[in-house]
């Protein structure tokens, strides 16, 4: 993770310490959550899912000229993916960002293109071999 997002999530868990949110809850061997509950458990995506979709309509019905499609924690994953590909990082390195067991995976079903994405790209290498 980059420092900006680890450094968010140390204030989050400092937040969460100061509203009493402690999780001693354990999932798949995994422990230590950032994103808990009242009651210190750690959301479930169903939760999550359910936010979104909240942030989506409340969103959609105040600006109902630009509205922003549907939310989902797995289309926040696309999109994440997208975005680090795009700004060039390294597809093996993002493979195992992702979690993916083969890159292929990675790049066929979580990094999606644009035809703004595709024109910077046509620029930049006009750039390196423009005589």
């Amino acid at each position: 993770m980059t420092e900006a997002v680890h450094r968010a999530f140390v204030e989050l868990r400092k937040q969460n310490l100061k509203l009493g949110r402690r999780s001693d809850a354990e999932v798949d061997g995994y422990s230590n959550f950032v994103f808990v509950s009242g009651n210190g458990q750690p959301f479930a995506i169903n939760a999550i899912n359910s936010f979104l979709l909240n942030m989506e309509k409340a969103y959609n019905k105040a600006h109902p000229e630009e509205t922003i499609p549907h939310l989902s924690a797995h289309i926040l994953r696309h999109t994440g993916c997208t975005l680090l590909a795009s700004a060039g990082m390294d597809i093996k390195a993002l493979q195992n960002v992702m979690g993916h067991s083969d890159a292929s995976i990675t790049m066929n079903v979580y990094n999606h293109s644009s035809f703004e994405r595709t024109e910077k790209e046509v620029q930049r290498i006009d750039n390196v071999i423009n005589f």
